[in-house]
């Protein structure tokens, strides 16, 4: 905490001085002291949310990549101050504009945060099914060097391919992912069926089963 009040709250307070004391007083219209909360307000946000990690959890929301999310609705608020300084811009335009980057940065705020919310409240049991499906994928990859007919090697890869494709990253569940890796499976056992046992088969349609259930469960 106290790290964090000394970020957020001495290096405003030192720039808000220099302004008052540098910048003529008639330079503070109303859009300009609106202009400059907002920009303040995006300041704190970006000092703030990196402190929320949690301990060991990957997080969109709270990493350092959240704050390159913040950064450029913070330079839009510091362009609006900027603007604002023109005399004929009517402080509701400013107050407008300074709204509408604000909401921006809300929705997309919000839509990280439920992205990494669901990363976070994933279950063991959906955890380990990840784990083995990438080192289902891992198998195939390793069938497909095997395997000498050129056909069946290169449907092999297209399934090591889709399987090893989280269904947590992205867009989850999206029917393109879904139609694209039921394609590469259609096709491998299109190919298969001219000499592959089908053991390898059966374990790639159990786990790709397995996968399919995931992403039902975490949509």
């Amino acid at each position: 905490m106290k790290r964090f009040l000394l970020a957020a709250v001495i290096p405003p307070v030192v720039v808000g001085l220099l302004l008052v004391l540098l910048l003529p007083a008639s330079l503070f219209s109303p859009g300009v002291i609106i202009a400059l909360i907002f920009v303040l307000l995006f300041y704190i946000v970006m000092v703030w949310f990196p402190t929320q990690a949690p301990g060991r959890e990957a997080s969109t929301v709270y990493s350092g990549s959240y704050e390159l999310l913040v950064w450029p609705y913070f330079v839009a608020a510091v362009i609006i101050a900027a603007i604002a300084l023109v005399p004929v811009i009517s402080w509701k335009w400013i107050l407008a504009a300074d709204i509408v980057t604000l909401g921006l940065f809300i929705s997309i705020a919000m839509s990280a945060k439920s992205t990494s919310e669901r990363d976070a409240a994933l279950t063991t049991e959906n955890k380990a099914a990840v784990a083995d499906l990438r080192r289902m994928a891992l198998h195939v990859q390793n069938v497909a060097a095997q395997e000498t007919d050129p056909v069946l090697k290169k449907r092999a890869r297209q399934v090591a391919e889709q399987i090893s494709m989280s269904p947590f990253k992205g867009v989850p569940g999206s029917a393109s992912t879904e139609w694209e890796l039921q394609l590469a499976v259609d096709g491998l056992a299109s190919a298969a069926s001219r000499g592959e046992s089908g053991a390898t088969l059966e374990k790639i349609s159990r786990l790709i089963d397995q996968r399919n259930r995931i992403v039902k469960t975490e949509r």
